[in-house]
């Protein structure tokens, strides 16, 4: 499958639709300019799946994806084989152009969900019972069926539990037949064997690195502009702060330490001063007013930030 030309022309993993993914449907994941987002290179994110998927299946280190479905089988001891398919395999071609943005977002934000679906996958298969299933010459515990040698029956097809079991996953057998030609017949141990090996490797991981890249390269722009909001809400509280402060003391110094007698008996000898009183309580009262206006775009613009930071964090 892997290395035949017709066959990857028909499924979305031939060149001409990773060039699309590359160009379009990568950039149409920015919101901004792509300029604004930083250099991130979008071909890192179509090398990992490559890699994850195992098209180049004999330098993928035997075990990328394709070693559950690699056809022929594999020679001893790399384990590749037939194992697996998608119920839905010949419906992955339908409009890979026209639904590539789609196809990304996927990619992005359903990898984790994939392995973990397998890692039950996993589960799921160990947990068989062969003896629910029918297999009656098998007494294999159920916490233990993918075990080495613990499952009796004759191979991995003629095993009853299996293959209801990836039915509930959306899988079937890839080729049944092939799993049963040769001299030493495909085992459970086996696909738990190459299914362990699938979901610890490093394919995984680089993918999953690189979404993070990706995702990191669509919120930089907005994690900027949010910190030079909060930076400037800070300043705005500062500033508010420190121009409350001159109201706390409006008078002068030696006006506020006399009695209201002598503050009587100062203002007759003092007419200046008591002008200047009069402007300054004039002064006091615009001062309010201003302050009442601070205080209003500091809780507009503090309202703001919350918003684009509660939208940011969703």
């Amino acid at each position: 499958m892997w290395n035949h030309e017709s066959s990857r022309r028909a499924y979305s993993h031939h060149e001409s639709y990773l060039t699309h993914l590359n160009g379009d449907a990568i950039n149409s994941l920015f919101p901004l300019w792509p300029q604004l987002h930083g250099s991130y290179r979008n071909a890192n994110l179509t090398d990992a799946l490559k890699a994850l998927a195992g098209h180049d299946h004999d330098n993928s280190g035997h075990n990328a994806l394709s070693c559950l479905s690699a056809e022929p089988p594999c020679q001893s001891p790399s384990g590749c084989a037939p194992f697996l398919q998608p119920l839905a395999l010949h419906a992955n071609h339908t409009f890979p152009q026209k639904h590539a943005q789609l196809y990304v977002s996927w990619i992005v934000w359903l990898a984790w969900q994939l392995w973990e679906l397998l890692e039950s996958l996993l589960d799921a298969l160990n947990n068989i019972d062969c003896t629910a299933h029918g297999c009656a010459t098998c007494l294999c515990q159920p916490s233990n069926h993918n075990d080495k040698d613990s499952c009796h029956c004759p191979s991995l097809v003629e095993c009853g539990g299996p293959l209801p079991t990836l039915y509930r996953y959306g899988f079937t057998y890839r080729n049944a037949h092939a799993l049963l030609a040769g001299s030493q017949k495909i085992r459970c141990s086996d696909l738990n064997d190459q299914l362990t090996k699938a979901l610890h490797s490093d394919h995984f991981t680089q993918l999953f690195h690189q979404i993070d890249q990706l995702l990191y390269t669509i919120r930089m722009p907005f994690l900027f502009a949010i910190t030079a909001l909060w930076l400037i809400a800070t300043l705005f509280i500062a500033h508010s702060l420190l121009y409350h402060g001159r109201a706390a003391h409006p008078l002068p110094t030696y006006y506020q330490g006399l009695t209201p007698h002598l503050r009587q008996g100062f203002t007759r000898r003092q007419p200046q001063d008591a002008l200047a009183l009069q402007g300054r309580r004039l002064l006091d009262d615009d001062f309010t007013r201003e302050c009442n206006y601070l205080s209003y775009i500091h809780i507009a613009f503090l309202s703001l930030c919350c918003h684009v930071s509660s939208r940011l964090s969703s």
